[in-house]
């Protein structure tokens, strides 16, 4: 008879979901190099303007813009950390639906309407900065902060919140 180990634990959906949060936690960990990375290009802006931002590009781009960078950091961890949250999700609509409501309040009461809110704007902000240049131009790497000027002056209103959004929900 094969001997069973005592200190396994059970297989259950609060283990399940005890693991999900570690993932989750894990998957923002590496999502936040990325956007401390990319976050240096903004901070440079408030400092030296534009010129010191589109000399920061050089620098940093290559630490997230590399291909399988990318899709690690990027793609990669904001993938898992909200498929890890539809499942969380999944886990408390079926503990809510029988009675086992076991109630994880959020230590950030509004942190995951602005995970929501980070979607679409993720996705928007995808598109205009690679998917966008790449489809008119072939390329995305010319990109630089004078991108964002004209936004600002010709959209400021949604420029701004869209940047806003981004900025918001990565603090």
């Amino acid at each position: 008879m094969p001997s069973v180990d005592s200190s396994s634990k059970p297989f259950t959906l609060s283990r399940i979901y005890g693991n999900l949060t570690i993932v989750q936690s894990v998957s923002a960990a590496v999502y936040s190099i990325y956007v401390l990375i990319h976050g240096v290009q903004l901070v440079s802006a408030n400092f030296g303007g534009v010129e010191l931002a589109n000399r920061t590009l050089p620098l940093t781009r290559p630490l997230y813009q590399e291909k399988g960078t990318e899709i690690v950091l990027v793609v990669g961890s904001a993938l898992v950390h909200l498929f890890s949250g539809i499942a969380k999700f999944g886990i408390r609509a079926y503990w809510k639906r029988f009675g086992q409501d076991t109630s994880h309040p959020a230590l950030l009461p509004y942190h995951r309407f602005v995970g929501h809110m980070q979607v679409p704007a993720l996705l928007l902000h995808y598109y205009l900065v690679r998917l966008l240049p790449i489809q008119k131009y072939g390329d995305s790497s010319f990109i630089d902060f004078s991108y964002i000027g004209w936004g600002l002056q010709n959209r400021p209103k949604f420029t701004y919140a869209l940047h806003t959004t981004l900025i918001v929900g990565n603090i």
